[in-house]
């Protein structure tokens, strides 16, 4: 059987960083922090965060006192915006079954389409200041 929603590590890791970025505003925060906070590898997380910096969403500061900040406002950025960085234009799965073409008397159709659509509509409509509300 398939998934709903496909989402990589990298995608997942992302959205959790900047989330936890947008808690914190303007302040900046460290690689370990993050990594310790999401109980996940550092250098994984060093290179998702060096592709936000790449696509403009966060801002690196090096030194002693560096970190990490959103670029943006969270209010202004989707999770969707953070989500399609890594995996692309959102593509939700037709078929459950990974069949090329739906049978439209799949008793399932119905069910993977609604979700499809409830979960585009979650990630565009979800602003990153919304995580810690």
């Amino acid at each position: 059987m398939g998934n709903v929603i496909k989402m990589s590590e990298a995608a997942s890791l992302a959205l959790h960083a900047v989330a936890i970025m947008a808690r914190k505003r303007d302040e900046l925060t460290s690689v370990k922090e993050i990594a310790d906070t999401l109980n996940v590898s550092h250098n994984h997380l060093s290179k998702v965060l060096q592709r936000l910096v790449k696509e403009g969403l966060v801002v690196s500061i090096k030194g002693f006192h560096g970190g990490f900040k959103l670029a943006k406002n969270p209010d202004e950025i989707s999770a969707l915006e953070v989500f399609e960085m890594f995996d692309g234009k959102f593509c939700p799965s037709n078929c459950l079954l990974h069949k090329k073409e739906c049978d439209y008397n799949c008793a399932m159709r119905d069910f993977v389409v609604t979700m499809n659509e409830q979960v585009k509509d979650f990630l565009q409509n979800t602003k990153l200041s919304e995580f810690f509300k």
